[in-house]
């Protein structure tokens, strides 16, 4: 059975119907970017952070959420500060306090601002409260935001309140675009509006980008699955990361491959593309060189570029093997070095993006990336004078004794391939869906990669000499590819020995991973549940709110079935969760409703179900992982001639992931 379909087909063997997700569903990002100003200390060439709001409430995950961030290639957060910050009902300026010290903890940067969306506030009342705070963090925060278009003033008038409470702090302005993304029904691992507006924005000189809702978007297709499971809209609840987040992972790969040049880099003429729709730019910085080539929503089929190399001013069309043409598959754009510096090499020029570069062992590894069939060339220019011995190359490489520059023609296929070229080199071809999942590990005293279909990866951790990797995996099977200095002697997974193959030639370590289909674990409490009684008391007075409160004594409400019952009033459901070591599991209702009814969990407001249909309809409701408990109440406050039927408890299985332990023996 299809892993997507199994939870709803044993909710429909229990007489719940589970609502449909819609096809297309899309999500409004709001993308804030600014060039940095040169007095800011410590700050990276190019910041990328998160924009995040602390939440109080979920304290005890904010370190979970900062790992989020950190091994989503982000190196700050924008910490979404409310205005009514340090007043009743607000974000507490403790709360900030230990927020703030959460994200030095994880190594992150910081900068302050008030809510992206929301640019209306007074900016002294805003700042006053929170001062002390910030110079108590003065080290993390990397400077003070302010959106131009703020109606109150952007940075002049954030300058202007810091200037008068004493603030020492730098304040930047940043320009606002919204994003609305959504999956690509023919690359259903893309949301390619993301990948172009974090492009774009550093094709247009941007030093600073800021994503919000870096957790909200469409769920990636599962693994191991024939069809492709409808989009979902989620937004960092449970387990999920959403297709954005890995378009953004790959988006920080290939900035941090590329380097500090690439931010300080300078506009430059010449540079087109010979077909309709695909357009070009260039920036330089001495003799290194990007080109940002954006492709239109239909595909082309075949186009060559062009430039003028930034180091000997040679016009230069690529690729330049005679019949080999670039295509693209769909909207987006890539950021392709020109004469990038790499241990061993320089990369003259590469038409696909260059990902990765990792020195493991005696070997520097390439990783570069492109859609599955994509045809594309890289040109490397060697330290020896004489031809390197090829090893694994589909097609034969091109030799230019004259400039020592080896010519590779590469193909993406829908797993990826390793070249060894001399022996000091290791290029690996990754298709787009595995390079966004691409993950930098320790191992030993280096840094290698880990490809796979894996969720998460998260911090390696070394114990007694061997080397622990936590791996976050969703249902379903994934291949593993490690490139390694040498095979390690020995490889358990949560303690049980995994089978391994490793290629010396390659250096690459392949495996698998498998994590069960969820409905296939024993429990003690069913994971699909089906709720259809409940204890009753009519009437909704205002002052009974407390009769959603968990502790109430409801033992001498009578019991009812759900779907006779047809009084207005309260209606009480107990439910317990089973307990799963090592799965992350984000759980919902699904409510058979007509008309309307107030849903409480554990005596906390979650939402309204509600239906036009007179025949009633299905509404999920999420459960707050923050509100649940082993033992758990369900109260709904339901109107006159409105009805609840029935309840089904199951988690969302988009977002259920499960938590498995790597153990290496070097």
């Amino acid at each position: 059975m299809r892993l997507t379909m199994a939870l709803a087909a044993a909710l429909l063997c229990l007489g719940i119907a589970a609502p449909s997700a819609a096809a297309n569903s899309s999500v409004s990002h709001i993308l804030m970017r600014t060039v940095q100003r040169p007095e800011v200390a410590g700050a990276p060439a190019l910041v990328f952070a998160a924009a995040l709001e602390p939440q109080p409430a979920e304290r005890e995950g904010w370190g979970e959420v900062l790992l989020r961030v950190a091994r989503g290639g982000f190196n700050a957060v924008y910490v979404s500060v409310p205005w009514n910050v340090g007043k009743e009902g607000s974000l507490a300026v403790a709360d900030l306090d230990a927020f703030l010290a959460k994200v030095a903890e994880t190594g992150l940067k910081a900068i302050i601002g008030p809510p992206i969306d929301d640019p209306f506030g007074l900016w002294r009342e805003w700042l006053a409260p929170i001062q002390p705070v910030l110079e108590k963090h003065a080290e993390t925060i990397l400077w003070l935001q302010a959106r131009a278009d703020s109606p109150q003033g952007g940075a002049a008038e954030l300058s202007k309140a810091a200037q008068a409470l004493k603030c020492a702090l730098p304040v930047a302005e940043g320009v606002t675009t919204q994003v609305t993304s959504e999956r690509d029904p023919q690359r259903p691992y893309r949301e390619p509006e993301v990948s172009v507006a974090l492009r774009v924005a550093l094709a247009e000189g941007a030093t600073a980008l800021v994503w919000d809702q870096p957790f909200a978007g469409t769920a990636p297709p599962l693994i191991s699955i024939d069809d492709v499971p409808p989009a979902v809209v989620h937004h960092g609840r449970g387990g999920a990361l959403p297709i954005a987040y890995y378009e953004a992972h790959l988006f920080s790969q290939v900035a941090r491959c590329l380097g500090d040049p690439l931010a300080k880099a300078q506009p430059a003429e010449g540079a087109a593309a010979d077909a309709a729709g695909i357009s070009v730019t260039q920036r330089n910085l001495g003799r290194q060189g990007f080109l940002f080539v954006r492709a239109p929503a239909e595909p082309v089929q075949r186009f060559h570029l062009s430039y003028t190399d930034p180091e000997s001013g040679e016009k230069m069309t690529v690729p330049r093997t005679q019949g080999l043409s670039l295509r693209s598959f769909g909207a987006g754009v890539r950021i392709l070095p020109l004469n990038l510096p790499v241990p061993g090499a320089t990369i003259r020029y590469s038409t696909c993006e260059v990902y990765g570069v990792y020195q493991v062992g005696e070997r520097t590894v390439i990783l570069v990336t492109d859609d599955d069939g994509g045809l594309n060339e890289i040109a490397l220019k060697l330290e020896g004078a004489e031809k390197p011995a090829i090893r694994n190359a589909p097609i034969e490489p091109v030799w230019d004794a004259a400039s020592r520059t080896l010519t590779v023609s590469v193909v993406p296929s829908f797993a990826e391939s390793f070249m060894v070229i001399g022996e000091k080199l290791v290029l690996g071809v990754v298709p787009t869906e595995r390079a966004q999942r691409t993950w930098s590990v320790r191992y030993g005293d280096g840094t290698v990669p880990m490809i796979t279909s894996a969720y998460l990866v998260g911090q390696d951790a070394t114990l007694e000499g061997k080397i622990g990797l936590p791996v976050f995996l969703q249902q379903g099977r994934s291949a593993v590819s490690m490139v390694l200095p040498k095979e390690p002697r020995y490889l358990a997974v949560d303690s049980r020995g995994a089978k391994t193959a490793f290629d010396a030639t390659t250096g690459v370590l392949s495996f698998f991973l498998q994590s069960p289909v969820l409905l296939g674990v024993e429990t003690k409490t069913p994971i699909v549940q089906v709720l259809d009684r409940a204890r009753h008391k009519a009437g909704l007075a205002a002052e009974t709110a407390e009769n959603a409160q968990p502790d109430l004594d409801d033992s001498k409400w009578p019991e009812v079935r759900l779907d006779k019952a047809k009084t207005a009033g309260w209606y009480r459901i107990g439910f317990s969760v089973p307990a799963l070591e090592n799965w992350i599991l984000h759980w919902k209702a699904t409510v058979e409703v007509t008309g309307k009814a107030v849903v409480y969990l554990n005596g906390e407001p979650i939402g309204t179900a509600a239906s036009t249909d007179e025949k009633g309809g299905f509404v999920d409701l999420d459960l707050p992982s923050s509100l649940i408990r082993s033992k758990n109440t369900l109260a709904f406050a339901v109107d006159a001639n409105s009805r609840v039927r029935k309840v089904g408890i199951s988690p969302h299985v988009e977002d259920t992931v499960q938590r498995q332990l790597l153990i290496f023996f070097p």
